[in-house]
């Protein structure tokens, strides 16, 4: 019996010992790794649940008006999660106290954290808003937010959007009132123009069809005829979209004019939005966005610079679409030689650009200097010739109507000679060009 014993506890003795040292092995591979993880791996400490639900609560708190409990709540969430890098913890403080986010959708949860720790990350995500946020006076959750939310998780979350409550309604409206004073003021609109003009909006998509008949009907009877800002919060979600909207019909409506870029700057001041040189990067990428709708396939430039793209818009009158662009253009005519050159195509003519940079406090000098209007053809009254070269593919431009008052009867005319990149056919880069012209 005694023997029994003694051999039954060496038994138990052995294998916990053995239990012991295998999980001794495991937390020292598991240190060791990682520490190597984190020195070589900069990203390592991101791939783990607690780094994954912090970075989607600061998500979450951007899109909500902030207060004292939320701050505070969200701010007490992140001192309870265990990081792996103290570091990480100081940045999601940072961001939460300034209303920003981590940037979640850089992490790419569904591939390094597994269904249930991004299913208990929802669930997290779902307490601490119904502890929080939904008892307070949300006028309306974005749908957005929570679709993206879902992609990037592949989960689902359970929280109401896309509820647009009576005051948010009442705000949307108030938006679209401004919007219609810019135009009346700024762009001279005519009110019967309104409806059309306000239709691509992003605000009145959040006005139910009761109220927008409403509104819309009100603005043609009694048109604002000032531009004044809407009755919304700073941090209101419907600010960037207001935002947006008026960027938009600053660049669509016609006539275009630069010097309205300064009542942007000013709503964007007085809202506190963002700064100036984020606001100035939201307006050219708008306004190239816009130009570009239209611009052909073929066309060899895909993108112009801020100056170029404010030229073409304000040279470009109401029904002319833009088709294509093309530059590396020489002429020989003194009083161009130091400004940049731009061969445009429209639905209706073919011009030449001389621009000017645009310099601080100076309206930039820009002038169209050559056109080729549009005959009942369907073609343009110019001659396309090609210059044989083995390294660059040219070509010459002659005929149109110069409209430099030095060169306007000049014998013979100058030429507008295109300049293709190296080691390019010549039937391809210059095709729209060729198409274009009466003579070939």
């Amino acid at each position: 019996m005694g023997e029994l014993a003694k051999s039954g506890a060496q038994k138990i003795s052995s294998h916990l010992a053995n239990r012991y040292a295998l999980s001794l092995l495991y937390d020292m591979i598991f240190i060791i790794g990682n520490e190597a993880a984190g020195i070589f791996g900069g990203d390592f400490r991101h791939r783990e649940a607690n780094w994954i639900y912090g970075a989607e609560l600061t998500e979450m708190l951007k899109h909500f008006p902030s207060s004292r409990e939320i701050l505070q709540g969200g701010l007490n969430e992140i001192g309870q999660l265990c990081l792996r890098n103290e570091y990480d913890r100081i940045f999601l403080y940072r961001c939460i106290a300034a209303n920003k986010s981590a940037g979640p959708e850089n992490f790419q949860p569904a591939l390094f954290i597994s269904f249930e720790e991004r299913r208990t990350v929802a669930k997290k995500l779902e307490k601490f808003w119904t502890r929080l946020i939904a008892d307070k006076n949300i006028s309306f959750v974005p749908e957005s937010w929570k679709n993206d939310f879902e992609d990037r998780m592949g989960v689902k979350l359970c929280i109401n959007t896309g509820i647009f409550s009576s005051l948010f309604q009442e705000k949307s409206s108030d938006c679209l009132f401004s919007l219609a004073g810019f135009l009346m003021s700024t762009k001279k609109s005519q009110s019967n123009d309104l409806p059309t003009l306000l239709s691509e909006t992003r605000t009145l998509t959040y006005i139910d069809e009761d109220l927008k008949r409403k509104t819309i009907q009100k603005l043609m009877d009694q048109p604002p005829m000032i531009f004044d800002y809407p009755d919304i919060e700073p941090g209101d979600p419907l600010l960037d979209d207001y935002i947006s909207d008026l960027i938009y019909l600053y660049i669509s409506v016609y006539p275009f004019d630069i010097s309205h870029k300064d009542i942007i700057e000013q709503a964007c001041g007085y809202f506190r939005y963002k700064g100036i040189k984020d606001i100035q990067n939201h307006i050219d990428k708008m306004h190239w966005d816009f130009l570009s709708k239209k611009l052909l396939p073929q066309s060899p430039e895909k993108k112009l610079k801020p100056h170029a793209a404010h030229a073409l818009s304000a040279i470009i009158d109401k029904d002319e679409i833009l088709l294509f662009i093309y530059k590396n253009i020489d002429i020989e005519i003194s009083d161009i030689k130091d400004k940049e050159l731009l061969l445009a195509g429209t639905s209706s003519r073919i011009l030449l650009l001389a621009l000017s940079e645009n310099k601080k406090d100076e309206k930039p000098e820009n002038q169209v200097i050559w056109q080729a209007l549009k005959k009942e053809s369907g073609l343009y009254d110019f001659k396309a010739e090609q210059i044989k070269s083995r390294i660059k593919s040219c070509c010459c431009i002659s005929g149109g109507t110069w409209l430099l008052d030095k060169i306007k009867n000049a014998d013979p005319p100058p030429v507008i000679r295109l300049s293709g990149h190296t080691i390019t056919r010549y039937e391809k880069y210059f095709k729209l060009i060729i198409d274009s012209a009466l003579i070939q």
